[in-house]
């Protein structure tokens, strides 16, 4: 139903009224007044309303700004760049010396910043080895890639749950909306029920008739909905 490509931030053609206009087109009124009555039903319907599009709309802006490539796309393309820059090392360490003579010359350069402040009265600047040049490159690669690497492993060991601020962000926005609607905590009425092993309650079916609505595809199951909603409301407490 939603297709999140069509948004784009403000300043790239795109404002946050026009964003707006285009939630609210696809929040059918049914939907909100089967959400209404799961989020009490007390309260003005457009009043309801007007809250619900404000809420999706930061949601969409956010999904926007917190979009990033997967990590195991990321991981997988990080570890091609390591093997390809360490195989490149290893060769030309491994070249005979009259090789790498010959291949320096041509690549054999005056580094720019030695140009800086140079006048006709200086000395011609001493130009650098370029085959020695290219490894301390191809060195740097290698050595940057691995540290992202690291960096990726580490955030995965200590990481609970995969990241996804956008719809953290819109189960605090929807909580907010249900305990002023009802009266109730919202994490109270979302609940495991290990003898079905399933999560129930007033705020998880409110939270899944809505994703299952608007965005589908924007989490992976109801049990990790269920476990995702819990931590995230816990947090804010």
């Amino acid at each position: 139903m939603r297709n999140i490509s069509r948004f784009r931030l403000p300043g790239d053609g795109e404002d946050e009224t026009s964003i707006r206009d285009v939630v609210s087109a696809h929040l059918p009124d049914a939907l909100l007044r089967t959400l209404h009555q799961l989020a009490g039903g007390e309260t003005d319907f457009s009043a309801f309303r007007h809250r619900v599009e404000t809420i999706v709309t930061r949601y969409e802006r956010n999904e926007i700004m917190f979009s990033h490539m997967p990590k195991k796309d990321k991981a997988s393309q990080l570890r091609k760049l390591e093997a390809a820059a360490y195989k490149l090392l290893s060769n030309m360490d491994g070249l005979a010396t009259e090789i790498q003579d010959e291949l320096s010359v041509p690549l054999t350069t005056i580094p720019q910043e030695a140009w800086e402040g140079w006048t006709l009265d200086d000395p011609m600047p001493e130009p650098i080895d370029g085959f020695e040049e290219a490894m301390v490159h191809v060195s740097r690669i290698l050595r940057v890639t691995r540290n992202s690497l690291d960096q990726m492993n580490a955030h995965s060991a200590t990481s609970r749950l995969s990241l996804n601020r956008a719809l953290d962000r819109l189960i605090e926005d929807w909580a907010s909306i249900y305990e002023f609607g009802t009266g109730t905590a919202a994490i109270s009425a979302c609940n495991y029920l290990p003898m079905r092993d399933e999560y129930g309650g007033d705020f998880f079916r409110l939270m899944v008739v809505f994703m299952d609505a608007y965005a589908p595809k924007g989490y992976f199951s109801e049990g990790a909905l269920g476990q995702r909603i819990r931590r995230v409301l816990a947090e804010e407490a």
